[in-house]
């Protein structure tokens, strides 16, 4: 009765998941990875302009960046900006694949197989070129709308409005940044949910996933939508903190905040990516279950 409502009711999905999660801590295991390597990036980013470590990214930050982001409180400014694109290379070679072998492990679970990650990231690992393929086509797409929306964002600085039908339009826009980059990230994570999934259960390549993937969000596109956006509000609290920061002199005057953010950032990440995994992976048998 229970699997018969998670399968229709995402709330009661979600709960099943969280359980889950509390059940069986194993499936953090490769994502704890993830965030090992992350915090690993964001301290040689913090120690980037002291020696030793200032020899090679010394001249480097003073060519592109000035003299001035060498020294406190300005490198903290410059480690929150060096960090986004350091996750880039992260999400694509790794990040995503240590979110195959997390479902790997609840697939293990769900079948009450041993859920040993060193065996499941062998299985895991000849399929690496497609997951690959996922985060690309995911990272693409997002990039592509992500610029759509700042040739938006920069025809909205050009309303000279101060009032208006015209100045509300420039305000959200402008003022909603952060938000709706989070829209964007939740509807691109909604429409690929199952690419990975399928690559990992079925085994498929990347364009079969693909395909299916879509006839799976035919069937049940809110129910896929919910599953996302649901756990992902949780980052809402992060950006309102993170804009709080980085408003007037805040920044400058506890710089530490900014790297404290991101740290949080990283955690709450975390746990969304390890809710919506298991949601995801669980819908998915009990679909499987129902034919």
């Amino acid at each position: 009765m229970a699997k018969t409502s998670a399968g229709k009711n995402v709330l009661i999905l979600l709960r099943n998941s969280l359980n889950t999660l509390v059940a069986h801590p194993v499936i953090f295991f490769p994502l704890c990875i993830t965030v090992f390597l992350q915090l690993l990036v964001l301290e040689i980013l913090y120690f980037a302009p002291r020696w030793p470590l200032s020899v090679f990214f010394g001249p480097v930050i003073r060519k592109l960046f000035g003299e001035g982001f060498l020294h406190f409180p300005y490198n903290f400014q410059l480690i929150q900006h060096l960090f986004f694109y350091c996750q880039i290379p992260l999400y694509l070679f790794v990040d995503v694949f240590l979110v195959a072998v997390a479902i790997g492990i609840v697939v293990a679970i769900n079948n009450d197989k041993p859920a040993n990650p060193k065996i499941i990231f062998k299985k895991i690992l000849p399929q690496y070129i497609h997951i690959f393929a996922a985060a690309l086509l995911t990272f693409l797409t997002t990039l592509i709308i992500i610029q759509g929306y700042d040739l938006l964002f920069a025809r909205a600085l050009r309303i000279r409005s101060e009032t208006g039908i015209f100045f509300m339009i420039k305000s959200v826009i402008v003022y909603g940044r952060p938000y709706f980059g989070l829209l964007i990230d939740i509807f691109i994570s909604a429409i690929f949910l199952y690419i990975v999934p399928l690559i990992v259960i079925e085994k498929l390549k990347i364009q079969k996933a693909f395909l299916q993937n879509f006839s799976y969000l035919k069937r049940a596109f809110l129910f896929t939508l919910g599953i996302v956006f649901i756990p992902t509000l949780v980052y809402i609290p992060v950006i309102m903190l993170r804009s709080i920061v980085s408003a007037g002199d805040l920044a400058l005057k506890v710089p530490i905040m900014q790297a404290a953010v991101i740290i949080l950032s990283i955690l709450v990440k975390l746990f969304v990516e390890a809710v919506i995994l298991t949601s995801v992976t669980t819908y998915y048998f009990l679909t499987k279950e129902n034919k």
